[in-house]
């Protein structure tokens, strides 16, 4: 199922997610996921890592959001830092 939710911690590259008041168990983007930053100086784009309060879209398979990756950004998030 995939799930709006919210990274409410990140624990060593792992990021556990507030999905409506419940919490996931840790889980990883499945690619880069994650805002950008452009250096007009340098002529290049910066991938930056999640935040904690920033609003994702996660699939997980089955119910208890235990087993999942982080798939998009939403809202706010999709905004250059």
């Amino acid at each position: 199922m995939i799930v709006k939710a919210k990274v409410s911690t990140i624990e060593g590259g792992k990021y556990r997610l507030d999905i409506n008041g419940v919490q996931s168990l840790p889980i990883s983007p499945l690619s880069h996921v994650g805002p950008f930053k452009a250096d007009f100086e340098r002529k290049e784009i910066i991938t930056l890592p999640l935040e904690v309060g920033e609003n994702v879209l996660a699939f997980f398979f089955g119910g208890g959001y235990s087993s999942g990756f982080i798939i998009g950004l939403t809202g706010g998030a999709l905004l250059w830092r």
